[in-house]
């Protein structure tokens, strides 16, 4: 549980519009109208990407970075309450398993059965 948040999506300080779309696996518009209301409330910045003269990255604010922490925080506080009667070596074996499920299904992402 040891990620910092930087980004809307945590690991990076900004995104291009295109690039915070598939990380939150949705279209591009659907991710502007997010990005919209963020600004909205002052929690992100749209900026000139330095990369490309037409482009803009997104980015959160300090105040949005400051939610976000909360978040993270509150997030943390949870899973640690949820937790509290695991044996010390449960909470990093999910962990692992979880990473493996998260690599797998990015790996198939066009594999997905289809409903019956």
């Amino acid at each position: 549980m040891g990620r910092r948040c930087g980004s809307p999506v945590w690991g990076r300080s900004a995104l291009r519009p295109t690039d915070l779309a598939e990380r939150l696996e949705t279209g591009r518009p659907n991710a502007t109208k997010i990005v919209e209301r963020l600004q909205d409330e002052g929690l992100a910045l749209r900026l000139a990407d330095p990369d490309d003269a037409h482009g803009v990255i997104v980015a959160l604010s300090d105040a949005g970075r400051e939610v976000a922490q909360r978040l993270l925080h509150t997030h943390e506080a949870w899973i640690a309450r949820l937790s509290t009667e695991w044996a010390p070596e449960d909470v990093p074996a999910l962990v692992r398993l979880l990473s493996q499920l998260i690599t797998a299904y990015e790996g198939s992402r066009g594999d997905l059965p289809e409903m019956r």
